[in-house]
């Protein structure tokens, strides 16, 4: 058998065990093209997304590429203008891009939405919308940054993919303190959970361990999708519990 159409049936067969991933609903395709493979199709939400690459990337090893070509399927359907409209709110409200200067595409037109002063500016952001798809260019200080950023796309109802292109200047080395750092960032900036009851996070090796006690379980659950927004999380592992 070929060794490619091997490897993708053996990830089809790890996706199909793993109990998060849905593929009756939503049938995820595992394509074999020359050296690389090619995930495509619809995941439920964002863990399943991450999920799905992590495992097919663990199979596959460093001699195969995995091709990402996965959306996720929206909460509902938007126009990508009203899109643009909340998410350029969302970038303008959040205390830490106060010092970005933000640009958006729109209508073939690229608009200044906000322009940092020199003296204070950490850095740009530019994104557009497209197809409910939000691609994120740019320049942010931190890694931190650059996840937030993501988060708060994925955040965006309707949102069904992010392209996340911004450049992190001066480069910086990625690892858990930082991951953490970046996860809990996210969890504070939610202003869906508590912030009188924060979450603790550990992170080792990429998976991500959530700790406290919130209000209810929808909080908690909530605070798990806040982590699977992340970008370089592997895995999230939820003991937060439900305060009584």
């Amino acid at each position: 058998m070929n060794t490619a159409m091997d490897l993708a049936q053996r990830i089809t067969a790890a996706l199909e065990f793993e109990r998060r991933i849905n593929l009756h609903r939503f049938p995820l395709r595992v394509l074999s093209s020359g050296d690389m493979l090619v995930l495509e199709g619809h995941a439920e939400n964002v863990a399943a997304k991450r999920l799905a690459l992590r495992i097919a990337r663990d199979l596959a090893g460093s001699e195969v590429t995995v091709i990402d070509s996965l959306d996720v399927a929206p909460s509902l359907s938007r126009p990508d203008g009203d899109m643009l409209e909340t998410f350029t709110q969302a970038l303008i409200e959040s205390p830490e891009l106060k010092r970005f200067t933000i640009r958006r595409h729109h209508r073939d037109e690229l608009q200044l939405v906000r322009l940092a002063p020199d003296e204070r500016a950490l850095g740009a952001i530019e994104f557009g919308i497209s197809e409910g798809v939000v691609e994120l260019t740019g320049s942010v200080p931190s890694l931190s940054h650059r996840r937030v950023v993501e988060a708060l796309a994925w955040w965006l109802a309707g949102c069904c993919n992010v392209i996340n292109g911004l450049r992190v200047d001066p480069p910086q080395c990625d690892g858990d303190d930082e991951l953490a750092d970046a996860v809990g960032l996210v969890l504070e900036i939610d202003p869906s959970l508590p912030q009188s009851q924060p979450v603790g996070v550990e992170a080792v090796f990429g998976v991500v361990t959530l700790r406290g006690a919130l209000r209810s379980a929808g909080q908690r659950q909530r605070a798990e999708y806040d982590a699977w927004c992340v970008e370089g999380v592997k895995e999230v592992r939820n003991a937060i519990e439900v305060a009584t």
